[in-house]
């Protein structure tokens, strides 16, 4: 380690610091690092999706490494190869479940809990709210409802980097495997990689008969109990 230092500080290595935003998916991710020169986005893609490299990486029996990659700030030097790129991102995501005493143990549980998670990481802004946002997805899984999170219309589109601001109803039919107002229950995988704020939020909801919520002009969101509350309130100036 201190001849690393001393040779990054000399020059000898090259290194460039990367931030990945919270809420990113892994391609938006994987796109990023590449952007910085930091691998080779199709090498890294194929690490991301190969499933022996993934249950190396984290013990997880899935996929792809989606919902792993931890949104933070990194330092990579240049000459890294993509699978230590790749194990410093994900070991980061373990490190901080283990600073917040997240059990590992059910990896099954943990893994729903991380789908739902970055589910709220991409409808909330504010932290506060994500406990009661996870709340009403909680309360609809429960009830047997579909979740209809806008968030996951739209994820098919994340590998051509696409970002739709606006949602049509053509949009919330299309079918996909995580469109959550096609599908029942929970997406096969998360959408993107979410902060350990809303992983908390994911295992410990409030306790709430909120059903549904819309976002103000503010950002900040309005919950219901009911549609016909929630169809008041929307058309209220009030909010």
């Amino acid at each position: 380690m201190i001849d690393t230092v001393q040779k990054i500080f000399t020059g000898e290595i090259i290194v460039e610091k990367v931030i990945i935003p919270e809420g990113s998916s892994m391609y938006r991710t994987l796109k990023t690092l590449a952007d910085y020169e930091i691998g080779d986005y199709e090498r890294l893609l194929s690490l991301a999706n190969d499933r022996d490299f993934i249950y190396d990486l984290t013990g997880f029996p899935v996929d792809k490494l989606e919902g792993f990659l931890y949104p933070d700030t990194y330092i990579f030097s240049y000459n890294m190869q993509e699978e230590n790129v790749l194990n410093v991102i994900t070991n980061n995501f373990f490190k901080k479940l283990n600073e917040a005493n997240v059990d590992l143990t059910d990896k099954d549980r943990l893994y729903k809990d991380i789908i739902l998670a970055s589910i709220v990481e991409k409808e909330v802004i504010f932290n506060d709210e994500k406990p009661v946002v996870s709340s009403v997805y909680n309360n609809r899984i429960k009830k047997g409802m579909r979740l209809q999170a806008d968030p996951t219309v739209t994820y098919y589109l994340e590998p051509d980097f696409i970002h739709k601001r606006r949602l049509t109803y053509k949009d919330t039919r299309y079918k996909s495997p995580h469109n959550t107002y096609v599908i029942n229950g929970l997406p096969p995988t998360p959408i993107c990689s979410p902060s350990i704020t809303s992983i908390i939020a994911a295992q410990n909801p409030d306790s709430t008969n909120y059903y549904f919520f819309f976002a103000n002009r503010y950002g900040r969101h309005i919950f219901s109990e009911t549609y016909s509350q929630h169809l008041r309130k929307q058309r209220s100036r009030r909010y």
